[in-house]
Formats: C-alpha cells, structure tokens, sequence
C-alpha cells in the first residue's frame, strides 16, 4: 500500500491579484510543496473577484494549470478598519474543515493562535521583524504573545526568510531548536540552461540593438526610482528597460517631461512568468532598494533569485540580506548602498565587454541553491523529522 500524501492546509491572507511579490511566493510555494509530497489546498479571501475570476487569476500568475487545491473565504464585514482584523474574522467564520488537515501552514501573524487550537501541526513562517508597523508599544505586546504561541508544541517548524531574520528571533525567545532559515527562490524550470531559447528583443518591443540594463520591481518612493532616470541621462548609450512600473509614472517621478530621457522604456506590468523574458535579453540587471524598506535587514528579494537564474551580470546595492547570497565581483557587482555614483559605475563595470561570462555564469550557477523546489523538499524533510 502506498503511504498516504501528508495533508496540507496553506493559510494567505491576500487575495488573487494583491500585493505581486507575495502572491508569486505564495503560489510558487503551493506548487512545490505539491511536487514535494503533500496534498495541498491554498485557502485565501476571494476579494473583488468571481470564484472563477479568481482561479483563473492564479492560474495565469502561476503561468501554468493549477495543480492543486485552492478554497476562498470572504473577508469580515467592511466596518472594520483594519484589513487584518478582515481577514482574521473572514477566516474564523470559514466554513474550513481543519481537522481534515496534518499540517496548517501560516505567514500571517493573525492566524498563528486560529492554526494552533485546529489540532494540527503548525509550520510559521516569519517575513519580518514588526508585528505592528506603527505602533512601538502595541508592536512588542504583540510580539511577546507572537512569541509565546511559538513555543506551544503544535508550532512545529518555524521559517525565518534570512539568517539574519532567524537571528533576530530567537533572540527573541523563539526556540532554536524549531527555527530554519530558507530564503527565497525561483522556480527551477526558470534556472538558464545551454540550449534554452531566448525571445528576441524585437518580440518584446526593446530596441535590437546596443546595451539594455533592466530593472523589474516597484516604483515605490521607497526604491528611490528617481535613480532610473538619472542612469538613462547619464548613460545615454544604455537603454534603462523598466519591468513593472508605466512610462506615466516615471514622468510623474522626474517632473520635467521636456528633459525626460528617451533611452528609458517602461512596459507596465506583465504576468510573473513572462517578465524573465525581459531579463534574458537584457546586459545587465538592476537591483533597487534603499534603507527606507522597511524590511531591508531582513528580508529575501524574489528579485534577486529571478535576476540570478537568467546569467546576466546583477547590480545593486550591498545591504544586509543581500550578502548572505551574492557577493561582490564573484556573482554580483555590489556597491555602497545609498551611494548613487557607485551604483552608476557599478552598472557601467557589468556592462563591460567579457563580464557576462563570469558573474553571469557564476550567479547561474549559485542559484541552483536556492531553487522553489529545494526549499519545499527541505520542509518535507524537516517535518518528516519530528
């Protein structure tokens, strides 16, 4: 007799369409944990959309058929304020079957109490360090309760994203004995590979020639983007590709349309899968954050990964986090952060002729750690352990 799938119950509390980088982690999560041997049902609000609506929105997100379970549940009455007390309530009177499950997966602290009393076992994953982004002291009551419900013996595995952010938590008072740190990925499939086929630039709308330097993200005041547009000026041989965000806003941000640089080509946003087809035709890679994220100690960029699995040369700045994976001038270029001519002369050093065969192909090879699929097979086997 075959031994029976494990049970898993994936607890979001983002609906289909919100909050990009979260949702791709999320269902990339699904996907493999599904390969790696549990039966998985994702449970998420609905939100604006139809059922189906929403289906076909995760099924579009995934670039592929959607292989395992997913049920929605509506959100709390719209009276209260907070969407976090929406979607605690939302969840509470879901009609879930919770006993049906052997493990309850949660990465929203809300939830962690509601995954522990369903008799399951518990797997936390942590993203950041606040509970409470606003609020100092409703910030550490929370978190000293955060912290006692993870040494109750139904948490079983607890995921920081980072060393550092693992870290930080144990300090904390989370037991060690429960806590893995397992960054970020990308789906393996993804990883460039002798052979593999490269759209052509003329396919995507970018110039066929000359050098492209692409940077896919947000536009947030907290990326700083002002900085594309002085690169573009700066570099006026170099076509600045934006991934994610419209040429509308990045006039918005320069304020002066009569001097706005005509080598900088925004394409809006595109579905997750295809955006690695901008970044296979592309010179160089752009990485931006700045010490206005509030997460920039601790967190485990999906760009990162992304920008690793197609072998171009990555730029960016060297915070935190980010050094636990690339280091500068073996798979990356890495400058001062907050240094605005370093990242200039960082992008002009990946641009030069002959980089992309060294590290291009040393981040190609690197990635292979950090792959979707290697992650979930190292929390089957964490669990399977205990």
């Amino acid at each position: 007799m075959s031994k029976r799938r494990p049970r898993l119950l994936y607890l979001h509390n983002r609906a289909p369409g919100e909050s990009l980088a979260n949702q791709v982690q999320v269902l990339e999560m699904c996907r493999a944990l599904q390969e790696a041997g549990f039966d998985i049902t994702l449970a998420l609000p609905k939100g604006r959309l139809s059922q189906e609506e929403a289906r076909e929105a995760v099924a579009i997100e995934l670039g592929e058929p959607v292989k395992f379970q997913i049920e929605f549940w509506n959100r709390g009455p719209g009276w209260l304020v907070s969407s976090s007390a929406r979607s605690y309530f939302g969840l509470k009177r879901a009609n879930i079957a919770w006993r049906e499950y052997d493990y309850v997966f949660v990465r929203f602290v809300p939830f962690l109490g509601l995954a522990i009393r369903s008799g399951a076992k518990v797997v936390f994953e942590s993203h950041a360090v606040r509970i409470f982004t606003r609020f100092d002291l409703l910030n550490r009551l929370a978190r000293g309760a955060f912290v006692r419900l993870t040494r109750k013996e139904r948490l079983t595995l607890f995921i920081s994203v980072s060393h550092a952010l693992r870290d930080h938590w144990v300090r904390k008072g989370v037991p060690a004995e429960k806590s893995v740190a397992l960054h970020d990925g990308v789906r393996d499939s993804e990883i460039t590979r002798p052979g593999d086929r490269i759209p052509s630039r003329e396919s995507l709308g970018l110039p066929t020639s000359g050098r492209i330097a692409t940077y896919s993200g947000s536009l947030g005041a907290d990326r700083h983007p002002g900085r594309l547009i002085q690169l573009a000026r700066d570099l006026p041989d170099v076509t600045i590709c934006v991934v994610g965000g419209t040429l509308e806003q990045l006039k918005k941000i320069s304020g002066d349309s009569d001097t706005f640089p005509t080598n900088l080509r925004a394409v809006g946003r595109v579905p997750h899968s295809r955006v690695s087809d901008y970044l296979a035709v592309s010179d160089a890679l752009l990485m931006l954050w700045s010490w206005d994220v509030p997460t920039i100690y601790f967190c485990s960029p999906l760009k990162m990964f992304e920008y690793m699995a197609v072998g171009k040369p990555i730029v960016g700045e060297a915070f935190p986090t980010i050094t636990e994976v690339l280091t500068d001038g073996e798979n990356g270029y890495l400058v001062e952060p907050a240094n605005y001519i370093a990242l200039r002369d960082g992008l002009t050093r990946a641009l030069s002729d002959g980089v992309e065969h060294t590290v291009g192909i040393r981040a190609v090879q690197d990635v292979g750690a950090y792959t979707w699929e290697r992650r979930a097979e190292a929390i089957y086997q964490n669990l399977e352990g205990r």
